[in-house]
């Protein structure tokens, strides 16, 4: 499952999964899909919650770490019931609210599709998915190759040409 999908011609990146009600104030319990949640997720914040019905905005009123998750409070949420309506739901940002990064750094998703080519100019496949392990992350071709996504493996990334070039054969 990929954290970028489209709607409405906009491009959205999931950095929440609401997982059900907590409480009786209208309070959910969060899954955080970002790097960031405390910032995501500071009250005030704004994203859009994505559920099988559509999109609105939502604003956090508050929001806490919660064992492996968030409880979180929306403005207007204030009831169990309410809370348990948002079940199932994605929090959002539009793609254009993302952090900067580096340039040579990357969202996982923006790497999802791309071609892999050996320093010989031999297509090797195309990233399905990036892995994270503990030493480095490891990009995952629909080749069934395995290429350790490390600076010293890689000689550039095109990102206008979706293409990555290594700077050695595997």
């Amino acid at each position: 499952m990929s954290p970028l999908f489209q709607s409405s011609s906009e491009k959205l990146v999931k950095i929440g999964f609401i997982r059900r009600r907590h409480g009786l104030k209208g309070a959910v319990i969060v899954s955080s899909l970002t790097d960031w949640p405390e910032e995501r997720f500071a009250p005030g914040s704004q994203m859009l919650l994505s559920a099988v019905d559509g999109t609105e905005d939502v604003e956090v009123e508050s929001a806490a770490p919660y064992k492996d998750a968030w409880l979180i409070r929306f403005h207007g949420i204030e009831t169990p019931e309410g809370a348990a309506s948002l079940k199932g739901a994605y929090l959002c940002i539009r793609d254009e609210d993302r952090a900067s990064l580096e340039d040579d750094e990357f969202y996982e998703d923006q790497l999802l599709g791309m071609q892999v080519v050996s320093p010989s100019g031999k297509v090797l496949g195309k990233i399905r998915d990036v892995v994270n392990m503990p030493a480095h992350p490891i990009l995952e071709l629909d080749s069934h190759m395995s290429i350790p996504f490390l600076k010293r493996f890689v000689e550039s990334i095109d990102p206008k040409k979706r293409e990555i070039t290594l700077s050695q054969e595997f």
